[in-house]
């Protein structure tokens, strides 16, 4: 209740689109809706400048005023004008706040080179944004499918419909495939290495919440659509595509990243790296937290956290009395780590002072609202299927496939990954390299880095 008291309330916003000729504002996705031409003249103040009877066509009411909610602008080249290199399009976005009495506005102007190189084209895209994006559309159209499979009074299941989803996912992926590896001779078609992190978001999407099969009841499924066609950036690209922050609370800040091409996220003790939402950060001696946005920041423990390699035997542990409360402090240590980060993600802070992490007064930069839920369990809990079920099953790839993909398993020995696999839940799903073969793509292995 308190947060929603605290929210900002709307006060007539508006938000007018503008592009240069041939491009045209195709749909807009989110918490606004389309005005007509005379709501969007008295928005604007356009009626004592001028009769502008082609603004309601770019003309949006905003439904909220704060930062938890965020429109998605599609635009499309209706062919019209020449945009043969060298050319520029131009696109302008104005808020319009207050009503006529009290106005103001805020106006940011984009100009976009336009290239006919496809590498030039991969290199220039802002992989969050577009991966949000197509997500949004996948998504929306998805809704609607349900939407008209209920209106209609059909019987048929909605799994019929989440297969129709998929479908659109997998041709969305290969279609970007076949774009870039345009006169390649190589079967299967070679994937833009500079694309892959889209490709891996459309993994995800696959398998999250929203479309997978193992998240959720219908409804379930429909509030989580909702939410993430309505909710910032920033949190709608976490809620497609989970980020896992590992902990290491021994370690000395200034001394560097336990894990091999890691860094400390957030510059202070205790030290939390960001590796790849894969279920190879699930080693018994980790303590981790996976942050997936609007459906809630789960913390994970192993249970061998604080205990020597050599001293770990199973599901029992053989110590001395100094070393097992040496074990018992850094694993309280630890569930207090991950418990603190996961709250403080889950109210939707991500940056802030050592104060915050302990408890303290942060400064949010990304609201969520409502707030979701956060849990910490054990290793071998029945609450860990929370966390277990948002991460790929890459136990299954090839260990150069898991080397370039997730830093901290390299060096592992073969044997070791066999232990692994050999712990890891059973599941039948398919890794991300799988899922690309199966589409007849060809993934290339590069190294993962931290590029959200």
């Amino acid at each position: 209740l308190a947060a929603a008291a605290a929210r900002p309330t709307p006060r007539g916003a508006a938000l007018t689109i503008h592009a240069s000729k041939g491009v045209r504002v195709a749909r807009l996705v989110g918490a606004a809706d389309v005005m007509s031409a005379e709501d969007a003249a008295r928005a604007t103040g356009a009626a004592r400048r001028e009769k502008n009877t082609a603004l309601a066509a770019t003309a949006f009411a905003l439904r909220g005023a704060d930062d938890s909610q965020s429109v998605s602008a599609y635009f499309e080249y209706d062919g019209t004008a020449s945009l043969d290199e060298p050319a520029f399009v131009h696109l302008q976005f104005i808020t319009w706040i207050g009503d006529e009495n009290e106005r103001s506005a805020r106006c940011v102007t984009l100009r976009v080179s336009t290239t006919s190189s496809a590498v030039a084209y991969a290199r220039a895209v802002h992989l969050p944004t577009a991966s949000l994006l197509a997500a949004r559309r996948l998504v929306l159209e998805a809704h609607e499918d349900d939407t008209l499979r209920v209106g209609a009074g059909s019987s048929a299941s909605s799994r019929k419909n989440t297969g129709a989803s998929v479908a659109r996912i997998e041709k969305c992926v290969s279609r970007v495939a076949e774009a870039f590896s345009a006169g390649a001779d190589s079967s299967p078609a070679p994937f833009p290495e500079a694309l892959v992190p889209f490709a891996e978001a459309m993994y995800h999407l696959r398998r999250g919440p929203m479309l997978g099969v193992g998240f959720g009841h219908d409804d379930e499924k429909t509030t989580a659509r909702l939410a993430f066609l309505f909710a910032s950036h920033d949190v709608a690209y976490r809620s497609l595509a989970p980020v896992v922050y590992a902990w290491n609370g021994e370690r000395d800040v200034r001394s560097g990243s336990p894990f091999p091409g890691t860094e400390n996220v957030f510059g202070e003790e205790p030290f939390f790296a960001k590796l790849p939402a894969l279920d190879l950060a699930l080693a018994p001696h980790s303590a981790i937290v996976v942050d997936h946005g609007l459906f809630g920041a789960f913390g994970w423990v192993g249970r061998d956290v604080g205990v020597e390699p050599g001293e770990a035997s199973g599901d029992a542990t053989t110590t001395t009395t100094s070393s097992g409360a040496n074990a018992n402090a850094t694993r309280e240590a630890a569930v207090e780590a991950v418990t603190s980060l996961a709250t403080r993600l889950a109210r939707g802070s991500r940056s802030g002072s050592r104060s915050d992490i302990n408890g303290g007064t942060s400064t949010a930069n990304t609201s969520v609202f409502p707030a979701p839920p956060s849990l910490v369990a054990a290793e071998g809990s029945s609450a860990a299927r929370r966390v277990v079920c948002r991460l790929a099953p890459a136990h299954r790839d090839a260990p150069h496939e898991q080397d370039a993909r997730f830093p901290p398993v390299r060096g592992t020995s073969l044997e070791a990954r066999r232990a692994f696999a050999a712990r890891a839940p059973p599941t039948e799903e398919l890794t991300f390299f799988q899922w690309m073969r199966g589409l007849g793509v060809d993934a290339p292995v590069t190294p993962w880095a931290p590029w959200r």
